[in-house]
């Protein structure tokens, strides 16, 4: 005989249910202080993307039960997070992913990739994370994806050339259709092709291959 009985590995159950109670207490917590300091974080850095300085960032949380331990008075649960934010006063907080844009969904996303110490990501992909913004806001997006492409590969869909300008290799997309089939096709661009297209971006004629001459000369001036 192992030397156990049912009531003696039912203590021993209710010990460790106890324990990890505690612990999931913590964790709980924990999260959840964390949770301000990063909300305060996104907000000040979000700011500089082109939100509105009145937004609102909050974290819910909600206990899902993992565990119906009978020997306590509630079961043990962990919390699952979702992201509310209000982008306007008088506005109720409402989930992130219900009512952003995928440009502001972007733009949130390099907000959080921003204040990570290093990326974990080798790849990030941002599409028109520039859209609804212009002038200084612009010039900070791009300083943004700047700084990670220094530990990351960006991959970025843009229609401003001031932000493409900045990239250190240039493709295009584009549909190609015969009378049979439609394809798409990405090609990498030349030096003088990059030019092209940045005056084609800006609107073309004489003011626009001002401005690709300006920058493919001067890429971080977005003046």
């Amino acid at each position: 005989a192992c030397g156990l009985d049912l009531a003696s590995l039912r203590r021993q159950e209710k010990g460790l249910c106890e324990t990890l109670a505690k612990i999931l207490d913590a964790l709980s917590t924990a999260r959840r202080e964390a949770a301000s300091r990063l909300s305060e974080r996104l907000k000040a850095e979000l700011a500089g993307l082109g939100f509105a300085p009145q937004l609102d960032i909050l974290f819910e949380f909600t206990p899902v039960p993992v565990h119906a331990a009978p020997h306590l008075q509630a079961p043990l649960t962990e919390d699952r997070a979702r992201i509310l934010w209000k982008p306007n006063p008088g506005q109720p907080a409402q989930p992130l992913d219900k009512i952003a844009s995928g440009g502001e969904l972007s733009r949130f996303l390099l907000a959080v990739t921003s204040l990570r110490a290093e990326s974990e990501q080798p790849t990030l992909i941002f599409d028109e994370v520039d859209a609804g913004i212009g002038g200084l806001t612009l010039g900070s997006v791009a300083d943004r994806l700047v700084d990670l492409a220094g530990a990351s590969q960006i991959i970025l869909i843009s229609h401003w050339p001031q932000l493409a300008a900045r990239a250190d290799r240039h493709f295009r997309v584009h549909k190609e259709t015969t009378d049979t089939a439609t394809s798409t096709r990405c090609v990498r661009l030349t030096q003088a092709q990059v030019a092209e297209e940045l005056a084609r971006m800006a609107g073309g004629g004489a003011k626009g291959q001002a401005l690709a001459r300006h920058l493919v000369a001067n890429p971080s001036d977005l003046s």
